[in-house]
């Protein structure tokens, strides 16, 4: 007789399901034989788990949510596919159904941050997400100069990177610049207006600098030639001396500004000494710089020189002043 019972109640629910897209209850094994809890032919209730353990694909997400910076737990809400959910002091048990999802979290003061998790049937994923802090905004000023006479020039520019937006504030009578954002890297792009030719330089916002060397544009018409007054060597040697430093990384702020640009140097003695001597000072004080521009980064087939000694002094060597000036170096820009 149980036989008999088992095998109608197994063909009754099936024959529901087939019909009805429903069973009729819950079927388990009492005592030998089957019987069926809840429900009838008609339920509204959800599809059952049967005695054959039929089990909706899902599975769960442990999210822990932490600050990058000191580790410590953070609301936040995320967001998986369409849903959202509000995980409270870094951590959250959430019920999915198995498959990929993009996640999205937001929480104060933290950058938003995107990733994707795997959910599997009848298990449970454990994601950590780290969240960096957003930066504090600061403020930079600098000027922007005509490389051959300093002198500020009209443009327009403006300052950006893939995350953020920065104020930038400018005045072309006076050449000042300034840019209010967050903190780190951004994209400075000067667009002088004349024959001047633009700049893009990458520039980094920090909290305890607030003022950017000056950028000094060049002019596209033809070579420009300029005498490096502040660029000194120790008496007769080849060796700079330290207040040399800061011309010399203008010139390579430049040519790194200005990747077509190529630069000739060129070097002038006094009359004092021997004049095969001072050709040969003058030389080497030639290969110095272009020494410190090839550690600098830049590329050495830009680069060429030529000492002249002391044949073209531009004064006589009569006075100190005079001999100063004519120890020089000069350099040229060309493309």
């Amino acid at each position: 007789m149980k036989r008999i019972i088992n095998i109608f109640l197994i063909f009754f629910h099936f024959s529901s399901l087939l019909v009805f897209g429903k069973g009729v209850g819950e079927i388990e094994f009492i005592k030998g034989i089957y019987n069926y809890r809840g429900g009838c032919l008609f339920s509204n209730s959800s599809s059952p788990k049967s005695f054959l353990n039929f089990k909706k694909h899902e599975g769960f997400l442990v999210a822990n949510v932490f600050c990058l910076e000191d580790g410590s737990e953070l609301d936040a809400l995320i967001l998986i596919g369409k849903e959202k959910f509000f995980i409270e002091d870094g951590n959250k048990k959430i019920k999915l159904k198995e498959g990929k999802y993009k996640v999205k979290l937001l929480s104060d003061e933290m950058e938003p941050f995107e990733d994707s998790v795997k959910i599997f049937k009848d298990s449970t994923t454990v994601k950590i997400f780290q969240l960096k802090p957003v930066g504090k905004k600061v403020e930079l000023k600098g000027k922007i100069l005509d490389f051959e006479n300093s002198k500020p020039i009209p443009f327009y520019f403006d300052a950006t990177n893939c995350k953020n937006y920065y104020d930038c504030d400018y005045d072309s009578l006076t050449g000042i610049f300034r840019i209010s954002g967050f903190v780190g890297l951004c994209t400075l792009q000067i667009y002088p207006y004349g024959d001047y030719l633009p700049v893009l330089r990458e520039i980094n916002l920090t909290e305890d600098c607030d003022t950017f060397p000056d950028i000094y544009i060049v002019n596209g018409n033809g070579n420009i030639t300029k005498n490096l007054s502040s660029v000194k060597f120790k008496n007769n040697s080849f060796i700079l001396e330290k207040n040399s430093f800061e011309e010399l990384d203008r010139i390579v702020n430049i040519l790194k500004d200005y990747p077509s640009l190529k630069i000739k140097i060129h070097s002038f003695t006094d009359d004092s000494g021997k004049a095969s001597e001072n050709l040969k000072l003058s030389e080497k004080r030639c290969e110095t710089v272009r020494e410190y521009f090839l550690e600098k980064g830049i590329e050495e087939e830009r680069i060429s020189i030529k000492g002249f000694g002391e044949t073209m002094n531009l004064f006589d060597n009569e006075t100190k002043d005079n001999r100063l000036k004519n120890r020089r170096i000069e350099i040229t820009l060309y493309r």
